[in-house]
């Protein structure tokens, strides 16, 4: 009776274990994600906190240097306060290049423009400035809103081979825009115009 009653124990032990079983995800399921795999899932979930962060501050500053374009007298975008410095308008292109030039590798893009392109006078009026320093910004937000917390963390080469992650890059992005954005204080100041009041 023992020998049966065992027997049985065993024979459904292996009845469990044969419905519970599934085989082992094949190596190209367990091995790393690409960008693309990884946005395309950050993209259906809502933004992890620290995304949701950055995507504020990134509004944010987005706001607060379209105020700047918009406080500045069209006929003043080509003012430089030295000869050696940028314009007004040269500034602020230079820093929507630059997000969309710091961070399009990060999310895995191309950039839409390059710098010897937005430099022409096209983009050096109200409507045409704001528009491409806006598209800037967005690129970034966009960027952040699709990549995932995973991925932002993971490394990335920079064409000087260093390696550096995904985070730090698009940080460097941000500092450099706040760096430019306050230069134009100055150009507005030398124009008799109070900046834009910080928005904190």
């Amino acid at each position: 009776m023992k020998t049966k009653t065992r027997s049985l124990r065993l024979l459904i032990t292996a009845l469990m274990l044969v419905a519970i079983w599934r085989p082992w995800p094949a190596r190209s399921e367990t091995g790393a994600r690409s960008l693309a795999d990884l946005q395309t899932a950050a993209a259906k979930e809502k933004p992890s906190q620290r995304r949701a962060v950055m995507i504020a501050e990134w509004t944010r500053a987005r706001d607060w240097t379209l105020q700047y374009i918009a406080k500045m007298p069209e006929e003043h975008f080509g003012f430089k306060p030295v000869p050696e410095v940028r314009s007004f308008a040269e500034q602020t292109l230079h820093l929507a290049f630059w997000n969309f030039g710091f961070t399009a590798k990060a999310f895995g893009l191309t950039s839409p423009y390059n710098e010897e392109e937005l430099m022409k006078g096209e983009f050096k009026t109200k409507a045409r400035l704001s528009k491409v320093v806006s598209e800037s910004y967005d690129f970034v937000i966009n960027g952040l809103k699709a990549i995932s917390d995973e991925q932002l963390d993971a490394q990335m080469t920079l064409r000087n081979g260093a390696k550096i992650s995904r985070l730090e890059r698009i940080n460097d992005a941000y500092e450099h825009q706040t760096h430019h954005r306050g230069q134009t204080v100055i150009y507005l100041r030398l124009k008799g115009l109070a900046p834009p009041v910080e928005p904190f």
